[in-house]
């Protein structure tokens, strides 16, 4: 190997460095996954609220199995933090076209277990989802809205996902098999949330509003 040849490796190889520490922004919150199988999350709000951003969306999903146990304290997010919260940080993503119908069956199969946790479980932005998780599985939800508007079972919606869910990953291919992928993107998640950080500054979760238990 030629000096000049290692120098260029190391010049790469601190640069991959640099990438992975780089600071994106700075969050007033713990942005964890604790839970992600089977309640709403910091991070889970915070990974689809970047995949509305950058989809060009109103609603996001996200199943747990796409996220990593772990916790990003108060202060500083990195890049490397982010990656180490998901288990596929380069995957891509994509927008569905889905009716109302499909979207409230959608959740209805997130809940159908819950509170005992599912790799199926979806994370959400965009969404207010009420349900009894003593009803009959089937019959969970008890309303389910868009901004302040009730979901219309009729309507179509575009809803950005990790783009395994948009091919009928975690079981959802009963019910997005038909769906039309409308626009996808060559940014891995990992690179969205940071940049939607960075786009925003500093970020603050509660983890709370979106998914909730309700008789």
């Amino acid at each position: 190997m030629t000096t000049t040849t290692r120098a260029m490796l190391w010049a790469v190889a601190a640069l991959l460095v640099l990438s992975a520490v780089a600071v994106a922004g700075t969050t007033k919150s713990a942005l964890t996954t604790e839970g992600v199988e089977a309640e709403e999350t910091t991070f889970g709000d915070l990974a689809t609220d970047a995949l509305c951003q950058e989809a060009g969306t109103n609603v996001a999903m996200a199943p747990g199995v796409s996220f990593r146990a772990g916790t990003i304290g108060p202060g500083e997010v990195s890049a490397a933090g982010v990656s180490g919260l998901l288990y596929a940080p380069d995957e891509k993503w994509a927008v569905l076209e889905l009716t109302g119908a499909q979207i409230r069956a959608a959740l209805e199969r997130s809940v159908s277990f819950a509170p005992t946790p599912r790799t199926f479980f979806l994370q959400v932005s965009g969404l207010t989802v009420v349900y009894d998780p003593d009803a009959p599985r089937g019959r969970r939800l008890k309303s389910v809205s868009i901004g302040f508007q009730d979901l219309d079972d009729m309507a179509k919606y575009e809803v950005a996902m990790p783009e395994s869910l948009a091919d009928g990953g975690a079981g959802y291919f009963t019910i997005f098999g038909d769906a039309a992928k409308v626009r996808s993107g060559a940014k891995g998640l990992a690179d969205i949330i940071s940049d939607y950080v960075n786009s925003q500054g500093s970020v603050s979760y509660t983890g709370q509003g979106r998914i909730v238990v309700g008789g």
